[in-house]
């Protein structure tokens, strides 16, 4: 995780966070892709965000996925679950990785993003 850009430089600068460089003699560090991240200076490797999280703009964290929404490892958004054909997500501790149907007999509620019997 270090680089520098002068030629006959006397040290190498740390990669910040949020960048990293995996090979020795880089003149630059790279950005962490979408839907990876790194929070330590002089990274060599950026790290996916796990399911149920999502990549923040500024690659150095990875944020839960809001209720009503899921996400799949390394994914750079949430992805929002079909209330209309009667899929929730609540996000809990983790964030969601699925969107749970609710079945015959229920229906999705978009605000509780429960579950609910239809009742006659």
């Amino acid at each position: 995780g270090k680089a520098s850009n002068q030629e006959g430089a006397s040290s190498c600068t740390d990669c910040t966070p949020g960048t990293y460089t995996s090979a020795p003699g880089q003149h630059t560090c790279t950005e962490c892709a979408l839907g990876t991240y790194t929070n330590n200076a002089a990274s060599v490797v950026c790290a996916a965000c796990p399911g149920g999280k999502s990549g923040n703009a500024d690659l150095q964290r990875c944020d839960l996925c809001p209720n009503g929404k899921y996400s799949n490892p390394a994914s750079a958004t949430c992805t929002d679950c079909a209330h209309t054909a009667g899929y929730v997500s609540l996000a809990g501790d983790n964030g969601a990785t699925i969107c749970e149907f609710c079945g015959a007999g229920f229906r999705a509620n978009k605000e509780t993003h429960q579950c609910e019997e239809c009742v006659a």
